[in-house]
């Protein structure tokens, strides 16, 4: 999402849990989606990968390929079921 979009938005990201694992895990899984919800909204470019892209997909790939790590629960999953990762 850019800045000067016409439909900025605030996000909170609030996790009520004594357990430091659960939380990490439920931060990561929001990140995760906002990071794939911004860039299915982000411009798509017809010439090479802007900035932002490559650097939604770089947190997107080590969330993925972490999940494990960053869960004590298991791995990271998409919400809607269209991807897992085990």
């Amino acid at each position: 999402m850019h800045p000067e979009a016409d439909n900025n938005r605030e996000y909170t990201v609030s996790v009520s849990t004594g357990d430091i694992y659960e939380a990490i895990a439920s931060v990561a899984s929001a990140l995760y989606t906002l990071v794939e919800e911004a860039l299915a909204l982000h411009e798509d470019h017809e010439a090479e990968e802007c900035e932002f892209e490559l650097f939604a997909r770089d947190i997107l790939g080590v969330l993925t390929r972490h999940g494990d790590q960053l869960s004590g629960y298991g791995t990271i999953r998409e919400a809607d079921g269209d991807h897992e990762y085990d």
